[in-house]
């Protein structure tokens, strides 16, 4: 198994972290044009592996690695892990990250099966009034809708099936419409 599959199995969407993974300095990161929670965000990219990096003045308190992926022809990024720091979790960093990249016009792409945490963070990122959150699986694609748990249009529950992938656009973006229109023509 390769290293990065390695990765994405073992800490995928908010697996256990030591300090280690906290180490660094956000010197020569580029910083993002908000903050989160007064916490500042920067990024560092290689062109294909982008790092997020929260920091409550020097030290990093919570860390997103992304992979650029394309989905139905829109440039999204996969999420191969998010860590937040064990004293900064239950204050919504997560949730807020997602969000401001979001709403920043940058989509957000989950593959497969979700731990509770991770489904707990969607659900609340489709309250959010400027996202959209669709289910992708194989080729079909379809606009979520929440129910008693998030479903498909056709009320399949995302989360029991491993299959199911989430991709979060800004709503009514180019991308929502392109999206949109191409679901019209499929169902997940």
């Amino acid at each position: 198994m390769r290293l990065y599959e390695l990765e994405k199995n073992l800490m995928s969407h908010g697996g256990t972290f030591g300090d280690k993974e906290f180490e660094g300095t956000s010197k020569g990161k580029h910083k993002l044009p908000f903050d989160i929670n007064g916490y500042e965000v920067f990024v560092d990219s290689n062109g294909q592996i982008t790092i997020i990096t929260v920091w409550d003045g020097e030290q990093n308190i919570g860390k997103l690695k992304l992979s650029k992926v394309n989905i139905f022809d829109v440039q999204g990024y996969e999420i191969l892990y998010i860590a937040i720091k064990k004293s900064y979790q239950n204050k919504l960093l997560g949730l807020n990250l997602y969000t401001n990249l979001v709403e920043l016009g940058i989509n957000l792409y989950s593959k497969g099966s979700h731990s509770p945490g991770a489904e707990k963070l969607w659900k609340m990122l489709y309250n959010n009034h400027n996202v959209s959150i669709w289910a992708i699986n194989q080729n079909k694609i379809s606009k979520v809708s929440l129910l008693d748990d998030l479903t498909t249009e056709t009320g399949s529950s995302i989360y029991d099936d491993p299959a199911i992938s989430l991709f979060a656009t800004k709503k009514n973006s180019m991308t929502d419409k392109k999206l949109g229109s191409i679901s019209s023509q499929s169902e997940v």
